[in-house]
């Protein structure tokens, strides 16, 4: 049970690794001042969004988006023009260097990031690629609450942790010095990342057709 809980740890903390929408929204809020509380708020948005497909993935999404395309064409569609709104909202936060606000409140932000996670099917099939191919074929339902518990706890500490780490007051007088073009270079990432979803979602309506 030990060795198994180990790998799914290593895979999804080198997934959390890499610069994905969950980490740049919590990045852009908590350095760009937005406040504490709005930047726990998108840390929890994205926690329970965490949930959500844990338990959809336990129960069987993975499945669903291969048997059923077209469901996960059209999240993919929601999703990629969500993301290239969150883009846009990252765009306009650093448009001055005197402590530029992303005014959002703490309800806006916990939206924000509870639709920002949810709206990527990318994380279901993250997650039931994690339960398909770690878990044993005979795991029980107390190794795959283990597993689920383990991605949910992992994922609220990294996200925390980097809210924590860049919600410094260091950090935060940097990055009113670098805002201009951090926000823009974060905002064209996330956008850009939003119009590969939409790419590949109308390729794959085009060969559908």
């Amino acid at each position: 049970m030990f060795h198994v809980l180990l790998a799914i740890w290593i895979l999804h903390t080198g997934a959390l690794m890499s610069p994905g929408t969950n980490t740049l929204l919590v990045a852009q809020l908590a350095a760009n001042s937005a406040g504490q509380k709005a930047t726990a708020s998108a840390v929890a948005g994205i926690v329970i969004g965490a949930c959500l497909w844990v338990v959809l993935a336990i129960a069987g999404i993975g499945a669903l988006f291969h048997a059923a395309p077209s469901v996960k064409l059209l999240v993919q569609i929601i999703g990629g023009f969500y993301i290239l709104y969150v883009a846009s909202r990252v765009w306009r936060s650093g448009r001055a260097r005197d402590g530029c606000r992303l005014e959002i409140s703490p309800m806006g932000a916990f939206r924000l990031g509870l639709f920002t996670n949810v709206t990527n099917p990318k994380s279901g099939l993250f997650f039931s690629s994690v339960f398909a191919a770690l878990l044993p074929v005979d795991a029980g339902w107390s190794l795959t609450a283990a597993a689920a518990i383990l991605l949910v706890l992992n994922g609220a500490a990294w996200h925390s942790g980097l809210a924590y780490l860049l919600s410094r007051r260091r950090v935060r007088e940097w990055y009113t010095e670098v805002s201009p073009i951090a926000s823009k270079i974060a905002g064209a990432l996330v956008g850009l990342l939003g119009a590969s979803i939409l790419v590949v979602s109308a390729l794959v309506m085009s060969r559908s057709l």
